[in-house]
C-alpha cells in the first residue's frame, strides 16, 4: 500500500522502500485511490499487504485467511487495531515500529521511517505459517475463528453483491 506523500503518517523513505520491495516482487497500489469495489478486489486477492500505519488496513478482512499483514508504525503513533482482525483470520500479523531511544531520538513526529533491518526479517517470514494443535488451540479461540470466518464468508457475498449490482447499473 502506499499513501500519498502529503499525508502526517506517510513514509519518509518511501523511495527507497519502493526499490528495495521491488527486489520481493511487490505492487504499489495507493488502495485510497481506488473505487470500493477495486479496493475490496485488490485485498481479496493479495497474499501480502504492507505499508504504513491506516484504515486501509482493515481490508485485511477481505484477504484469504492465513495471509500475510505489515504494518509499519512511528514510535509516536502506534495502534493495533487491526491485530485482532488479523489474529481471528490467522493472518501472519507483522509490526515494525521506528527506531527511537534516548540517544538516537525518533525524529519524523507521527510520518513513518521504515526501518530495513526490521523490514527485511518481516520479509523473511513470508515461509508458510506454522499451525498450532494439541492444548494450545483452545476451544475460546476456536469458537471465536468460526465467528469471524463466519463473517469473512458473508462480507465476501455482500462484496460480491455490491459488484454485481454495479455491473448491472453500469450495462444500463
Amino acid at each position: 500500500m502506499a499513501r500519498p506523500r502529503n499525508r502526517e503518517r506517510g513514509l519518509v523513505n518511501s523511495e527507497e522502500v519502493d526499490s528495495f520491495l521491488d527486489g520481493y516482487g511487490f505492487t504499489r497500489l495507493d488502495i485510497g485511490g481506488l473505487p470500493l469495489l477495486q479496493q475490496i478486489a485488490a485485498a481479496r486477492d493479495a497474499d501480502v499487504i504492507a505499508g504504513p500505519h491506516g484504515s486501509a488496513f482493515l481490508h485485511c478482512m477481505y484477504m484469504k485467511p492465513e495471509s500475510t499483514v505489515i504494518e509499519i508504525f512511528s514510535p509516536n503513533y502506534l495502534n493495533g487495531y487491526s491485530f485482532e482482525i488479523c489474529r481471528v483470520l490467522r493472518h501472519r500479523y507483522v509490526m515494525i515500529v521506528g527506531d527511537n531511544a534516548p540517544h538516537w531520538p525518533y525524529r519524523y513526529g507521527k510520518a513513518v521511517h521504515v526501518p530495513y533491518s526490521q523490514l527485511r526479517l518481516a520479509l523473511e517470514l513470508l515461509s508458510p505459517p506454522q499451525r498450532v494443535t494439541g492444548r494450545a488451540a483452545n476451544l475460546s479461540s476456536t469458537f471465536w475463528i468460526h465467528v469471524v470466518r463466519a463473517i469473512h464468508v458473508i462480507a465476501q457475498k455482500i462484496s460480491s453483491f455490491v459488484i454485481n449490482m454495479h455491473r448491472r447499473n453500469y450495462r444500463r
